[in-house]
């Protein structure tokens, strides 16, 4: 782990790194805050010197003459990062730090500690920077001083925020005193080394999903999401259970032309907590299990399928015998016929193919083939039928009195979700091939 990484996790640990909803001093809203006012033992002032230390030495390993540290939160910390540097590397440079008030007794002045002389290269060591106010309040101090080079900027955190103008304040701090800017970590390399990884037993989960199903009302929510370990990402998804209750956690209700009976939500995660004891199953085995999930849920789906086709099926059969037309039932006309019987064979043909996977399922045997195949076939042929049942039924099957017109809409999803009739097509069609090699190789 590089020093950078152990620092994020050091904050974490320490309280100063918290995520949550905050305003800046700026006005600024923001998920997460960084507050250096959370250090508060002597252990913690050395580790955070080692880090500003590590930053300095590996960005100027020599060209400073002294550091400065900003009232307030500027001053312990040029202290102990000379300290650090001493300790660590033997570089013994001054330090020094301002007075929101000058002195006009004893030494006098603005200036504690060293005393800047003209030509001096300064170092600013500063905690974060939002708005700038205080480096320029800083350089400008110095103008009245000495004339020294203000030669580089230490913070612990760039949070590449936008400035005043089209960049962000360390870049206008750049540009307007041409100085360097050294940040320990940015926040983008802070984001990417919480996402999703276990800090002090907590994982922060930050993403979003469309198409979650009763997300208004369902306790927990079953998450899949990237762990950040492997670049594959087959080998780097893992799998949490939480509840829905968790700070963090929004939704955003879809509007739907079917399947009323239960909203359907997008659902946005930001820095929402979990214990690692919310994580199911193995850590990035978690594409594996959704597999293995997806084959009993599209076990259920096909249930619903067959249900559907046969509700219409049997509406539009009762219907066939009672509606009369030219005189005489329909249902007596060799074309309402024809649709009623191939009706009743996708019914069946759907029925024993459920059947057929659930035992297997059942006995322990693989389904992965057996439930593509069963919901690229349930899924059409059940439209179908409940599409036939619509025209038997004529006009009054196209209108919201009857619940044919209901099914013909809800069941229309059924060809998508859980993975569409395109990907069944691939995902069987790649396994028996891959099936048919293996038989030809024994």
């Amino acid at each position: 782990m590089t020093y950078r990484e152990e620092f994020i996790h050091f904050m974490v640990r320490s309280g100063v790194l918290t995520f949550g909803d905050f305003t800046t001093k700026s006005g600024r809203k923001t998920p997460y805050f960084v507050n250096t006012g959370n250090y508060k033992t002597g252990a913690q002032a050395a580790r955070l010197g080692d880090y500003y230390a590590a930053c300095i030495q590996e960005n100027m390993p020599q060209g400073i003459t002294a550091l400065f540290g900003p009232a307030y939160k500027g001053i312990p910390l040029a202290v102990t990062a000379a300290a650090s540097l001493y300790r660590n590397y033997g570089r013994d440079l001054p330090y020094c730090f301002n007075r929101k008030e000058a002195k006009d007794h004893g030494e006098g002045g603005v200036m504690v500690g060293y005393q800047p002389q003209a030509g001096d290269d300064i170092a600013i060591v500063e905690d974060v920077v939002t708005a700038g106010t205080a480096v320029r309040e800083s350089i400008e101090l110095f103008k009245h001083v000495a004339d020294v080079n203000i030669r580089a900027l230490f913070v612990s955190v760039d949070r590449m925020e936008r400035g005043t103008r089209d960049c962000t304040t360390l870049d206008e701090l750049r540009e307007d005193y041409g100085i360097q800017v050294y940040p320990i970590v940015t926040i983008r390399e802070v984001i990417d080394c919480l996402h999703n990884q276990p800090v002090d037993g907590k994982v922060y989960i930050n993403g979003n999903k469309t198409f979650n199903t009763s997300a208004d009302r369902a306790p927990y929510m079953l998450c899949v999401c990237r762990s950040g370990v492997n670049e594959s990402p087959y080998k780097d998804f893992s799998m949490y259970l939480f509840p829905m209750d968790r700070p963090g956690i929004t939704t955003s209700k879809l509007s739907k032309i079917g399947n009323n009976m239960c909203g359907t939500y997008e659902v946005y995660l930001q820095d929402v907590e979990c214990d690692e004891s919310d994580l199911v199953g193995e850590e990035c085995k978690g594409f594996y299990q959704l597999m293995k999930n997806f084959e009993v849920e599209r076990l259920t789906i096909c249930a619903a399928n067959v249900g559907m086709a046969r509700c219409a099926y049997e509406e539009a059969l009762r219907y066939a015998g009672q509606r009369e037309q030219f005189g005489r039932p329909i249902g007596s006309f060799q074309l309402i016929q024809e649709k009623l019987v191939d009706m009743k064979i996708k019914i069946e043909n759907m029925q024993n193919m459920l059947y057929k996977a659930a035992w297997k399922k059942d006995n322990g045997e693989s389904i992965s083939i057996d439930s593509s195949l069963l919901k690229r076939y349930t899924g059409h042929a059940a439209f179908e039928v409940i599409d036939d049942a619509m025209q038997i039924m004529g006009g009054i099957g196209y209108t919201n009195d009857c619940r044919i017109a209901r099914l013909w809409r809800d069941q229309r999803v059924y060809r998508i979700m859980a993975g569409t009739e395109e990907i069944m097509v691939h995902t069987a069609g790649r396994a028996l091939i891959k099936e048919a090699q293996q038989q030809l190789s024994r």
